[in-house]
């Protein structure tokens, strides 16, 4: 799934997925605000079926790093973390149906 990712943001978005174990709507659901960076690993924030829960990454640590530098709503707390790119790359739902058809 990693090799078929096309661009930094894909890629992010299926490290996080697969370190987490999230489910694809408490992954679609992130925003920039829930990512919580400390010295070598990061911390997430997401709400799913089982409530709030707060996940510790490490291997997705420096890829979310470089993803949210690059973000073009890196400083809104609210905004998706998964933006669109842009006329070329998958939104919010196209990126709904390509991660549930990867199941």
């Amino acid at each position: 799934m990693m090799a078929a990712a096309e661009n930094e943001r894909d890629k992010t978005l299926v490290s996080v997925l697969f370190e987490a174990a999230l489910r694809p709507g408490e992954l679609l659901r992130m925003s920039v605000g829930c990512v919580q960076f400390k010295n070598e690993y990061c911390l997430i924030s997401v709400v799913g079926k089982t409530g709030m829960k707060r996940i510790p990454l490490v291997a997705s640590f420096k890829p979310l790093l470089d993803w949210l530098d690059k973000h073009p709503r890196r400083n809104d707390p609210k905004a998706p973390l998964w933006a669109s790119l842009g006329n070329n790359s998958k939104g919010g739902g196209e990126l709904a149906i390509a991660i549930s058809g990867s199941f």
